[in-house]
Order: structure tokens, then C-alpha cells, then sequence
């Protein structure tokens, strides 16, 4: 009896101490891509979820995506991109999103192509442009809050 009582403790333990470490493997944007018309929320560390990008395949349409604070978005391999939607997208950065290779943020459309990125003044948006907004009519960056820190050069490929 008293080997059962201890064993129950030690197992009851060890579930208990890796807790912690569960919570980590659900770090994801959900839902997953591809998706249109829908919110998309980012927490924890999320790498190529949709590789080579962090986020997305080029081809969501009409998405909320938020990525939430203590979150990072990362498109590592190249050509990869912190997050590639398509068109009427908007990002609510609280994060970082980063395409060190490519774009933090990558817009591909055929139709008017309105991207709408509010970035946090404690936010970080980085990659070889911070965010791109490829063949559209549009793009509208803005950052939130009071501090200084940019969501790096817009581009708009002519």
C-alpha cells in the first residue's frame, strides 16, 4: 500500500512539472491556413506553420489577423514571410512578425489588394521590406499607441 501511495505521488508529480512545457507546443495561428473571411488569432512562438511563412499561403482572403503580445511570427526559410495573405486583409500586430528573409508581411492580390497593418508602438514588423503589399491598389500602414518604433519601409512594388 505504501509503495502505491508513493508511486501515485511521484507520477501525480512529474504530470504536474511538465505542465509548463505543454502549454508551448500549442503555440500556433489558429485557424490554420488556408482560410477567407475569418479571425485569426497568433500566440506564442510560431515558426513556418505554412512554410516556408510563418503565416498564410498568398491566397487568404479577407482576414483579421492578431497577433497577440509575447508572440513571434517567423517565416524562416527563404522565401519565406512572417505572414502572406492575399487580398482585404488586416494585421493587428501586438508582437513580432519577421521574414528575414523576404517581407515581415506579404500581400498578393489580384483585386484591389487593401492591407491594413496596425502595429503597437511596442510591436516589431521586420524582414527585407517590414511589409509589402504586392500588385494592389493600396496599402494603409499605421502604428498604435505612443512610442517610436516603425513597422519598417513599406513597399509597393510599381
Amino acid at each position: 500500500m505504501r509503495a502505491s501511495r508513493r508511486q501515485f505521488g511521484l507520477t501525480f508529480f512529474f504530470m504536474l512539472a511538465a505542465l509548463p512545457l505543454a502549454g508551448s507546443a500549442f503555440a500556433q495561428c489558429t485557424p490554420g491556413a488556408p482560410v477567407n473571411n475569418t479571425t485569426v488569432t497568433c500566440t506564442g512562438t510560431v515558426t513556418n506553420q505554412n512554410a516556408p511563412n510563418g503565416y498564410g499561403t498568398g491566397v487568404e482572403n479577407g482576414l483579421t489577423i492578431n497577433v497577440q503580445a509575447n508572440t513571434t511570427v517567423t517565416g524562416t526559410t527563404s522565401p519565406g514571410n512572417g505572414i502572406s495573405v492575399g487580398d482585404g486583409n488586416t494585421v493587428n500586430n501586438l508582437g513580432t512578425v519577421t521574414g528575414p528573409n523576404n517581407n515581415g508581411i506579404l500581400a498578393v492580390g489580384t483585386g484591389a489588394n487593401t492591407l491594413t497593418v496596425n502595429n503597437s508602438s511596442s510591436a516589431t514588423i521586420s524582414g527585407l521590406a517590414g511589409v509589402n503589399a504586392a500588385f494592389g491598389g493600396c496599402h494603409d500602414v499605421s502604428e498604435v499607441g505612443d512610442g517610436d518604433q516603425p513597422a519598417g519601409p513599406a513597399r509597393r512594388p510599381s
